[in-house]
């Protein structure tokens, strides 16, 4: 990622940039953020610190226990397992959107598992070891902050960790959504990032 952005501030002559990151990607970010000046803005969604500034969900109880299960299997087992990612009222109110999503998932986990790497696998232990508590202090980027006040997959107690260890930054909370914001409130998302960047 640090090599893309030298890339594309150097062809496009920028000598600043905004850099946005979603759970893992926030990790990245935030990663980036601190160790490169040139970052302007960043936003950081649905995300955490890890390390000691996580706070996971209630059903994890030992975080040093926690395999990686293949939850795309079958239909059932897929939304049994996606259902955590949403508010209650997205999964009330999108129900037939959210059973497309499960099956696309189901699909395209079949057809990833048909090579060596499973990029799922990967994911999940990269961010559930991920410690990035001591780069906070040292992201200098306008900061904006969000997080779904029913995210069950990293809780909003991990956005408030964020906010109260970067210098200066700004804490939008949804109300009644999960870790998928894009997925349930995309025209306010857009609006908020587009207002944080005027």
């Amino acid at each position: 990622v640090a090599a893309l952005a030298a890339f594309f501030c150097k062809k496009l002559e920028l000598n600043t940039f905004s850099l946005l990151g979603i759970s893992m990607g926030g990790m990245i970010a935030q990663t980036l953020a601190a160790q490169n000046s040139q970052v302007d803005k960043l936003f950081l969604i649905s995300t955490t610190a890890g390390g000691i500034g996580r706070t996971w969900p209630k059903e994890v109880k030992d975080p040093m226990t926690l395999e990686y299960k293949n939850q795309y299997l079958t239909l059932e087992s897929t939304k049994k397992h996606m259902v955590r990612y949403f508010g209650a009222r997205f999964l009330k109110n999108s129900s037939l959107l959210f059973e497309m999503m499960c099956k696309t998932l189901v699909k395209a986990k079949a057809e990833e598992n048909v090579g060596n790497i499973n990029g799922a696998e990967v994911q999940f232990y990269a961010s559930a070891t991920f410690n990035g508590v001591n780069s906070l202090s040292k992201i200098q980027a306008k900061t904006c902050i969000v997080s779904g006040d029913e995210d069950q997959i990293i809780p909003l107690e991990n956005a408030h960790y964020l906010s109260n260890n970067i210098i200066g930054a700004s804490l939008l909370v949804y109300n009644e959504v999960g870790h998928l914001i894009l997925i349930e409130e995309p025209e306010k998302f857009a609006n908020d990032i587009s207002n944080f960047l005027k």
